[in-house]
């Protein structure tokens, strides 16, 4: 069954909304005496967040669901801090409608839309300022947020995973959703990028691992299925020392300082000179003695322009074999 649901806000809440996000921007950037220092920005579909130099998280834009944090549902044209947030932050994440931090202590906090789970509270409360992610009070070293689920990386290398599992992006081997995190299995992970609908992480041996919605090929084993546990990425001809999922495609940063892309194609997202998806790597033209730098996060919000990258409701499959939506479906 599909369902039509409106998008978010009106075409001229969504000028004002991306104005306020540059606007924000500006104010944090301005060389003025009581300027803030920034380390880090996230930006999501309709807002942004900032990691300070202080270790504060502040967030501004689109609020209807509280993924500013600030304890309202006000938009905000210009940063705020995060309430309870006003120190110890080591890293912060936004998303299309829901925010997270890491915090110094390893732990991680979420808040904003919560309709499939993925705050990892065990609620479907949505939240306008952080609430604890259960089970993940210490021990994390990083967050990493898709459409609606999330997943942290612990400093043993394993991954724990919530939210929405609709296309198995949780990596547990099933498509049922859980709102609190749920071990992986995976060990001797060093870093993860989650997508729209998929999630991928780097081995300690500089391998890649993808699972998730697959219908393009982005897990990038050589197949377009979705992949309900961590699959091997194939043909990487080499070793990894980063990964970016994107919206259905995939990127990876290789030690030899090229740049290698799978998945759809559709737009040239793949960088190869084609418009032709591909379901292994690909390498990006015209690039070289490329090397890892400290991040400028940004998450996979795409245009509403084009049927795949919709805002209505989401569907996918589900272990029955039916189409469905998702449970927490807006926009």
């Amino acid at each position: 069954m599909h369902l039509t649901i409106p998008r978010i806000g009106s075409h001229m809440t969504r000028i004002v909304t991306a104005i306020g996000l540059v606007a924000g921007a500006l104010v944090i950037a301005a060389p003025a005496a009581q300027a803030v220092k920034v380390s880090s920005v996230s930006a999501g579909a309709v807002h942004a967040c900032v990691r300070t130099t202080a270790g504060v998280a502040k967030c501004w834009g689109f609020n209807a669901v509280g993924m500013v944090g600030d304890g309202t549902k006000i938009d905000r044209l210009q940063p705020r801090t995060v309430r309870g947030l006003k120190a110890g932050v080591q890293d912060v994440q936004a998303v299309w409608d829901h925010s997270c931090a890491v915090t110094n202590a390893g732990g991680v906090k979420c808040w904003g839309h919560n309709g499939d789970g993925e705050l990892g509270d065990g609620s479907l409360i949505k939240r306008v300022t952080p609430v604890d992610v259960q089970g993940l009070n210490s021990g994390v070293q990083q967050v990493t947020l898709g459409f609606d689920s999330g997943c942290a990386l612990k400093n043993t290398g394993a991954v724990w995973c919530w939210g929405y599992n609709g296309n198995g992006q949780l990596g547990t081997g099933d498509r049922h959703p859980t709102r609190v995190p749920t071990d992986t299995g995976l060990s001797g992970i060093t870093q993860i990028s989650a997508g729209w609908d998929h999630t991928c992480g780097v081995t300690n041996g500089g391998g890649v691992k993808c699972w998730g919605q697959g219908k393009h090929g982005e897990i990038g084993d050589g197949a377009k299925s979705d992949r309900l546990s961590p699959t091997d990425v194939t043909g990487l001809g080499g070793t990894v020392d980063e990964i970016s999922a994107g919206f259905d495609h995939t990127c990876a940063l290789m030690t030899a300082g090229t740049v290698k892309c799978w998945g759809n194609n559709t737009t040239g997202e793949l960088g190869d000179g084609t418009t032709t998806d591909s379901t292994h790597p690909v390498a990006v033209s015209g690039l070289s003695g490329l090397h890892r730098s400290p991040p400028v996060s940004t998450t996979p919000a795409r245009s509403p322009t084009r049927e795949r990258r919709s805002a209505g409701a989401r569907t996918s499959l589900v272990s029955s074999g039916t189409e469905q939506p998702r449970a927490g479906a807006r926009r």
